[in-house]
Protein backbone atom coordinates (compact mmCIF):
# COMPACT_ATOMS: atom_id res chain seq x y z
CA UNK A 1 0.00 0.00 0.00
CA UNK A 2 2.87 2.68 0.65
CA UNK A 3 3.92 1.66 -2.60
CA UNK A 4 0.87 2.64 -4.17
CA UNK A 5 0.81 5.80 -2.13
CA UNK A 6 3.87 6.85 -3.05
CA UNK A 7 3.40 6.13 -7.00
CA UNK A 8 0.04 8.11 -7.28
CA UNK A 9 1.40 10.81 -5.29
CA UNK A 10 4.16 11.29 -7.48
CA UNK A 11 1.78 10.89 -10.44
CA UNK A 12 -0.23 13.86 -8.79
CA UNK A 13 2.61 15.60 -7.98
CA UNK A 14 4.34 15.39 -11.41
CA UNK A 15 7.29 13.85 -9.23
CA UNK A 16 9.62 11.09 -9.92
CA UNK A 17 7.77 8.16 -7.84
CA UNK A 18 10.28 6.30 -6.10
CA UNK A 19 9.76 4.68 -2.70
CA UNK A 20 12.72 5.26 0.24
CA UNK A 21 12.59 2.62 3.41
CA UNK A 22 15.36 3.08 6.35
CA UNK A 23 17.52 -0.06 5.86
CA UNK A 24 16.61 -0.97 9.21
CA UNK A 25 13.11 -1.20 8.09
CA UNK A 26 13.64 -3.79 5.41
CA UNK A 27 15.94 -6.06 7.32
CA UNK A 28 13.18 -6.34 10.27
CA UNK A 29 10.83 -6.87 7.89
CA UNK A 30 13.08 -9.97 6.47
CA UNK A 31 13.98 -11.36 9.60
CA UNK A 32 10.67 -11.58 10.50
CA UNK A 33 8.88 -13.03 7.66
CA UNK A 34 11.57 -15.09 7.10
CA UNK A 35 12.41 -16.09 9.89
CA UNK A 36 15.49 -15.33 9.82
CA UNK A 37 19.05 -14.21 12.00
CA UNK A 38 19.80 -10.61 11.62
CA UNK A 39 23.46 -11.09 9.95
CA UNK A 40 21.55 -13.60 7.11
CA UNK A 41 19.48 -10.87 6.37
CA UNK A 42 21.85 -8.28 6.06
CA UNK A 43 24.05 -10.59 3.61
CA UNK A 44 20.63 -11.21 1.71
CA UNK A 45 19.99 -7.46 1.54
CA UNK A 46 23.07 -6.40 0.85
CA UNK A 47 23.48 -8.49 -2.65
CA UNK A 48 19.83 -6.70 -4.08
CA UNK A 49 20.94 -3.36 -2.69
CA UNK A 50 22.92 -1.70 -6.19
CA UNK A 51 25.64 0.72 -4.29
CA UNK A 52 29.12 1.38 -4.56
CA UNK A 53 30.50 -2.26 -4.22
CA UNK A 54 27.95 -3.18 -7.29
CA UNK A 55 29.86 -0.42 -9.02
CA UNK A 56 33.13 -1.86 -8.18
CA UNK A 57 31.67 -4.87 -9.73
CA UNK A 58 30.75 -3.62 -12.62
CA UNK A 59 27.46 -5.12 -12.20
CA UNK A 60 24.26 -3.40 -14.31
CA UNK A 61 22.43 -1.13 -12.11
CA UNK A 62 19.35 -1.58 -14.49
CA UNK A 63 18.58 -5.22 -12.82
CA UNK A 64 18.37 -3.74 -9.32
CA UNK A 65 15.15 -2.32 -8.23
CA UNK A 66 16.60 -1.51 -4.61
CA UNK A 67 19.20 0.90 -4.91
CA UNK A 68 21.37 3.12 -1.69
CA UNK A 69 21.01 6.76 -1.86
CA UNK A 70 24.44 8.07 -1.31
CA UNK A 71 26.77 7.05 1.60
CA UNK A 72 27.04 3.60 2.83
CA UNK A 73 24.57 4.58 5.31
CA UNK A 74 22.34 6.08 3.04
CA UNK A 75 18.50 5.05 2.60
CA UNK A 76 16.92 2.39 0.24
CA UNK A 77 15.34 3.33 -2.57
CA UNK A 78 13.04 1.21 -4.59
CA UNK A 79 11.58 1.88 -8.31
CA UNK A 80 8.15 2.53 -8.67
CA UNK A 81 6.42 0.41 -10.25
CA UNK A 82 9.31 -2.61 -9.18
CA UNK A 83 6.81 -3.62 -6.24
CA UNK A 84 4.86 -5.70 -8.80
CA UNK A 85 5.32 -9.32 -8.42
CA UNK A 86 6.34 -10.01 -11.99
CA UNK A 87 8.74 -7.21 -12.03
CA UNK A 88 10.21 -7.09 -8.45
CA UNK A 89 10.83 -11.40 -8.55
CA UNK A 90 12.67 -11.16 -11.85
CA UNK A 91 14.96 -8.71 -10.99
CA UNK A 92 15.63 -10.59 -8.12
CA UNK A 93 16.42 -13.48 -10.58
CA UNK A 94 18.35 -11.31 -12.48
CA UNK A 95 20.74 -10.11 -9.52
CA UNK A 96 21.22 -13.17 -8.05
CA UNK A 97 22.17 -14.62 -11.73
CA UNK A 98 24.80 -11.96 -12.46
CA UNK A 99 26.01 -11.26 -8.06
CA UNK A 100 26.08 -15.42 -6.97
CA UNK A 101 26.02 -17.76 -10.54
CA UNK A 102 27.22 -20.40 -8.49
CA UNK A 103 24.37 -20.25 -6.08
CA UNK A 104 21.80 -19.76 -8.92
CA UNK A 105 22.88 -22.64 -10.82
CA UNK A 106 22.97 -24.91 -7.87
CA UNK A 107 19.82 -23.71 -5.26
CA UNK A 108 17.56 -21.38 -7.90
CA UNK A 109 17.78 -22.90 -11.05
CA UNK A 110 16.62 -26.31 -10.58
CA UNK A 111 14.05 -25.16 -8.54
CA UNK A 112 12.65 -22.43 -10.86
CA UNK A 113 13.02 -25.25 -13.71
CA UNK A 114 10.33 -27.69 -11.90
CA UNK A 115 8.34 -24.74 -11.25
CA UNK A 116 7.73 -23.98 -14.46
CA UNK A 117 7.23 -27.68 -15.30
CA UNK A 118 4.74 -27.98 -13.12
CA UNK A 119 2.88 -24.79 -14.43
CA UNK A 120 2.87 -25.72 -17.96
CA UNK A 121 1.79 -29.10 -17.41
CA UNK A 122 -1.33 -27.88 -15.45
CA UNK A 123 -2.38 -25.64 -18.33
CA UNK A 124 -2.57 -28.99 -20.73
CA UNK A 125 -4.36 -30.73 -18.27
CA UNK A 126 -6.71 -27.78 -17.24
CA UNK A 127 -7.77 -28.54 -21.03
CA UNK A 128 -7.94 -32.65 -20.65
CA UNK A 129 -5.10 -33.29 -21.67
CA UNK A 130 -2.92 -36.50 -20.45
CA UNK A 131 0.69 -35.26 -19.18
CA UNK A 132 3.69 -36.87 -17.89
CA UNK A 133 6.72 -34.48 -16.39
CA UNK A 134 10.52 -34.99 -16.68
CA UNK A 135 10.70 -38.32 -18.06
CA UNK A 136 13.75 -39.79 -17.87
CA UNK A 137 15.34 -42.15 -20.75
CA UNK A 138 18.40 -43.01 -19.23
CA UNK A 139 17.32 -46.62 -18.87
CA UNK A 140 17.65 -46.97 -22.92
CA UNK A 141 20.46 -44.61 -23.21
CA UNK A 142 22.35 -42.79 -20.54
CA UNK A 143 22.86 -39.93 -23.04
CA UNK A 144 19.38 -39.02 -23.58
CA UNK A 145 17.68 -35.82 -22.60
CA UNK A 146 14.95 -36.21 -19.88
CA UNK A 147 11.61 -35.26 -21.83
CA UNK A 148 10.33 -32.37 -19.70
CA UNK A 149 6.88 -32.67 -20.62
CA UNK A 150 4.88 -35.10 -22.81
CA UNK A 151 1.31 -34.25 -23.58
CA UNK A 152 -1.10 -36.98 -24.73
CA UNK A 153 -4.52 -35.84 -26.58
CA UNK A 154 -6.91 -39.42 -27.08
CA UNK A 155 -8.42 -38.45 -30.52
CA UNK A 156 -11.61 -40.78 -30.60
CA UNK A 157 -11.52 -41.09 -34.40
CA UNK A 158 -7.44 -41.01 -34.98
CA UNK A 159 -6.07 -42.56 -31.81
CA UNK A 160 -3.37 -40.09 -30.29
CA UNK A 161 -1.63 -36.90 -30.86
CA UNK A 162 1.42 -36.31 -28.68
CA UNK A 163 3.54 -33.27 -28.31
CA UNK A 164 7.18 -33.50 -27.06
CA UNK A 165 7.36 -30.63 -25.17
CA UNK A 166 10.93 -29.26 -24.44
CA UNK A 167 10.97 -26.40 -21.81
CA UNK A 168 13.40 -23.65 -21.34
CA UNK A 169 12.67 -21.10 -18.66
CA UNK A 170 15.62 -18.44 -18.66
CA UNK A 171 15.50 -15.26 -16.60
CA UNK A 172 13.28 -12.93 -18.89
CA UNK A 173 15.28 -10.46 -20.53
CA UNK A 174 15.75 -6.61 -20.53
CA UNK A 175 17.38 -5.06 -22.99
CA UNK A 176 18.85 -6.27 -26.23
CA UNK A 177 21.61 -7.93 -25.11
CA UNK A 178 19.66 -9.96 -22.96
CA UNK A 179 17.42 -11.67 -25.98
CA UNK A 180 21.13 -12.33 -27.33
CA UNK A 181 21.79 -14.95 -24.55
CA UNK A 182 18.96 -17.13 -25.72
CA UNK A 183 21.39 -18.05 -28.45
CA UNK A 184 23.84 -19.21 -25.94
CA UNK A 185 24.45 -23.15 -25.78
CA UNK A 186 23.02 -23.71 -22.84
CA UNK A 187 19.90 -21.47 -23.48
CA UNK A 188 16.81 -21.54 -25.73
CA UNK A 189 19.46 -22.85 -28.79
CA UNK A 190 20.00 -26.09 -26.53
CA UNK A 191 16.36 -27.08 -27.22
CA UNK A 192 16.50 -27.75 -30.59
CA UNK A 193 19.60 -29.91 -30.13
CA UNK A 194 17.76 -31.81 -27.79
CA UNK A 195 14.56 -32.06 -30.28
CA UNK A 196 16.69 -33.97 -32.61
CA UNK A 197 18.51 -36.06 -30.67
CA UNK A 198 14.87 -37.18 -29.00
CA UNK A 199 13.42 -37.14 -32.88
CA UNK A 200 16.41 -39.89 -33.48
CA UNK A 201 15.92 -42.07 -30.55
CA UNK A 202 11.63 -42.28 -31.30
CA UNK A 203 12.33 -43.63 -34.75
CA UNK A 204 14.36 -46.68 -32.75
CA UNK A 205 12.64 -49.54 -31.76
CA UNK A 206 14.14 -48.73 -28.17
CA UNK A 207 11.91 -45.40 -28.99
CA UNK A 208 8.62 -47.41 -30.59
CA UNK A 209 8.80 -49.19 -27.61
CA UNK A 210 8.69 -46.08 -25.26
CA UNK A 211 6.06 -44.80 -26.87
CA UNK A 212 3.75 -47.81 -26.61
CA UNK A 213 4.41 -47.65 -22.92
CA UNK A 214 3.05 -44.03 -22.28
CA UNK A 215 0.10 -45.13 -23.95
CA UNK A 216 -2.78 -45.21 -21.50
CA UNK A 217 -2.90 -48.20 -20.06
CA UNK A 218 -6.38 -49.02 -20.52
CA UNK A 219 -6.30 -48.77 -24.20
CA UNK A 220 -8.04 -46.95 -26.52
CA UNK A 221 -12.09 -46.63 -26.26
CA UNK A 222 -12.86 -47.51 -29.66
CA UNK A 223 -10.04 -49.14 -32.08
CA UNK A 224 -6.84 -51.69 -31.50
CA UNK A 225 -5.30 -50.18 -34.47
CA UNK A 226 -4.64 -47.01 -34.48
CA UNK A 227 -2.63 -43.94 -35.60
CA UNK A 228 -0.06 -42.10 -32.93
CA UNK A 229 1.13 -38.40 -33.84
CA UNK A 230 4.11 -37.26 -32.63
CA UNK A 231 4.94 -33.06 -32.56
CA UNK A 232 7.94 -31.63 -30.78
CA UNK A 233 7.14 -28.12 -28.87
CA UNK A 234 9.62 -25.56 -27.30
CA UNK A 235 7.84 -23.46 -25.11
CA UNK A 236 10.25 -20.98 -23.26
CA UNK A 237 9.73 -18.47 -20.76
CA UNK A 238 10.07 -15.31 -23.14
CA UNK A 239 11.26 -15.82 -26.51
CA UNK A 240 8.76 -16.86 -29.24
CA UNK A 241 11.10 -17.38 -31.79
CA UNK A 242 13.47 -14.57 -32.11
CA UNK A 243 16.62 -15.60 -33.76
CA UNK A 244 15.26 -19.38 -34.41
CA UNK A 245 13.08 -18.19 -38.32
CA UNK A 246 15.22 -21.04 -40.08
CA UNK A 247 14.35 -23.81 -37.11
CA UNK A 248 11.88 -26.56 -38.57
CA UNK A 249 10.59 -26.85 -34.36
CA UNK A 250 7.63 -24.87 -33.72
CA UNK A 251 8.99 -22.24 -30.07
CA UNK A 252 6.28 -20.69 -28.27
CA UNK A 253 6.57 -18.78 -24.75
CA UNK A 254 3.99 -20.02 -21.85
CA UNK A 255 2.36 -17.22 -21.33
CA UNK A 256 1.03 -17.42 -24.99
CA UNK A 257 0.29 -20.63 -25.22
CA UNK A 258 -2.14 -20.71 -21.69
CA UNK A 259 -3.64 -18.07 -23.55
CA UNK A 260 -3.87 -20.24 -26.32
CA UNK A 261 -4.94 -23.76 -24.38
CA UNK A 262 -7.87 -21.60 -22.45
CA UNK A 263 -9.07 -20.63 -25.99
CA UNK A 264 -8.69 -23.90 -27.79
CA UNK A 265 -11.28 -25.85 -25.25
CA UNK A 266 -8.90 -28.89 -25.62
CA UNK A 267 -9.61 -28.60 -29.43
CA UNK A 268 -6.29 -30.22 -30.59
CA UNK A 269 -6.71 -29.17 -34.23
CA UNK A 270 -6.78 -25.64 -33.22
CA UNK A 271 -3.91 -25.75 -31.10
CA UNK A 272 -1.55 -27.06 -34.21
CA UNK A 273 -3.27 -24.86 -36.19
CA UNK A 274 -2.38 -21.49 -34.71
CA UNK A 275 1.32 -22.97 -33.55
CA UNK A 276 1.63 -23.60 -37.43
CA UNK A 277 0.72 -19.83 -38.20
CA UNK A 278 1.40 -17.78 -35.27
CA UNK A 279 4.59 -16.25 -36.99
CA UNK A 280 2.87 -15.42 -39.80
CA UNK A 281 -0.50 -13.58 -37.51
CA UNK A 282 2.05 -11.80 -35.20
CA UNK A 283 3.98 -10.39 -37.76
CA UNK A 284 0.93 -9.34 -39.47
CA UNK A 285 -0.37 -7.53 -36.31
CA UNK A 286 3.18 -5.64 -35.55
CA UNK A 287 2.87 -2.11 -36.94
CA UNK A 288 6.25 -0.40 -37.10
CA UNK A 289 6.98 3.19 -38.55
CA UNK A 290 10.48 5.06 -39.39
CA UNK A 291 12.07 7.24 -36.81
CA UNK A 292 14.22 9.79 -38.22
CA UNK A 293 16.31 12.64 -36.65
CA UNK A 294 19.13 14.51 -37.16
CA UNK A 295 22.31 14.59 -34.93
CA UNK A 296 24.83 16.99 -35.74
CA UNK A 297 25.51 16.71 -39.47
CA UNK A 298 24.25 13.04 -39.42
CA UNK A 299 20.72 11.88 -40.05
CA UNK A 300 19.91 8.90 -38.30
CA UNK A 301 17.13 6.45 -38.64
CA UNK A 302 15.13 3.50 -37.26
CA UNK A 303 12.22 1.63 -37.31
CA UNK A 304 10.21 1.61 -33.98
CA UNK A 305 7.21 0.02 -32.67
CA UNK A 306 4.04 1.51 -32.31
CA UNK A 307 1.00 0.60 -30.75
CA UNK A 308 -0.33 -2.71 -32.87
CA UNK A 309 -3.93 -4.45 -32.29
CA UNK A 310 -4.19 -7.06 -29.82
CA UNK A 311 -3.26 -10.51 -31.50
CA UNK A 312 -6.09 -12.84 -29.67
CA UNK A 313 -6.85 -16.66 -31.34
CA UNK A 314 -10.20 -17.92 -32.02
CA UNK A 315 -12.67 -19.72 -29.45
CA UNK A 316 -12.61 -23.51 -30.22
CA UNK A 317 -15.85 -25.86 -29.51
CA UNK A 318 -14.61 -29.30 -29.13
CA UNK A 319 -14.63 -31.34 -25.81
CA UNK A 320 -17.92 -29.10 -24.56
CA UNK A 321 -19.45 -29.37 -28.31
CA UNK A 322 -23.20 -31.45 -27.58
CA UNK A 323 -22.67 -32.35 -31.33
CA UNK A 324 -19.11 -34.38 -30.47
CA UNK A 325 -20.09 -37.53 -29.09
CA UNK A 326 -22.77 -37.66 -32.08
CA UNK A 327 -20.02 -37.23 -34.71
CA UNK A 328 -17.59 -40.13 -32.70
CA UNK A 329 -20.69 -42.25 -32.72
CA UNK A 330 -21.21 -42.07 -36.32
CA UNK A 331 -17.45 -42.33 -37.44
CA UNK A 332 -17.94 -45.92 -35.56
CA UNK A 333 -21.44 -47.02 -36.67
CA UNK A 334 -20.36 -46.45 -40.56
CA UNK A 335 -16.96 -48.76 -40.18
CA UNK A 336 -14.63 -46.29 -40.44
CA UNK A 337 -11.09 -46.68 -38.93
CA UNK A 338 -8.04 -44.41 -37.98
CA UNK A 339 -5.84 -45.88 -41.25
CA UNK A 340 -8.35 -44.43 -43.50
CA UNK A 341 -6.14 -41.35 -43.10
CA UNK A 342 -3.56 -42.69 -45.03
CA UNK A 343 -4.60 -42.74 -49.05
CA UNK A 344 -1.45 -44.63 -49.94
CA UNK A 345 0.80 -46.17 -46.67
CA UNK A 346 3.47 -43.86 -45.96
CA UNK A 347 6.75 -45.76 -46.26
CA UNK A 348 7.76 -44.58 -42.83
CA UNK A 349 5.19 -46.11 -41.11
CA UNK A 350 5.46 -48.21 -38.34
CA UNK A 351 3.31 -50.58 -36.73
CA UNK A 352 3.52 -51.76 -33.04
CA UNK A 353 1.03 -54.48 -32.43
CA UNK A 354 -0.63 -54.22 -28.97
CA UNK A 355 -2.72 -57.33 -28.97
CA UNK A 356 0.26 -59.43 -28.30
CA UNK A 357 0.37 -58.23 -24.72
CA UNK A 358 3.68 -56.55 -25.56
CA UNK A 359 5.19 -53.62 -26.77
CA UNK A 360 7.65 -54.67 -29.38
CA UNK A 361 7.50 -53.37 -32.97
CA UNK A 362 5.57 -54.80 -35.86
CA UNK A 363 6.13 -53.99 -39.56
Amino acid sequence: MKALYHRYFARAQDAVGAVYMPEEDLLHGIEEDLGIGPDTARKILKDMVYDRDATAGRVDASYFSLMREGEPDGRIVMRPHHFAIAEGLVNVLRVIAQRRPNTFLEQVSNEVGSAFVRRVKSAWEAEGFICQSEVSLREFDATLPDIDLLVISVEPTLGYMMFVCELKCPVPPRWAKDQLKVLNKDSVSKAFRQVEVLKRFIQTEDGMRFISRMLPKEGHPHFEGFVVGIEHLIITSDNAGMFFGAESTRVINFRTLERLLRRSDGDLALIQHVLRTYAKHADEALVTKMVEFQLSSLSVAYEAVTVSPLLEFPEGHWRGDPERQEMIDAFVADGMHPFDVFEHRPPDLVVVDHSRGGDKGGD
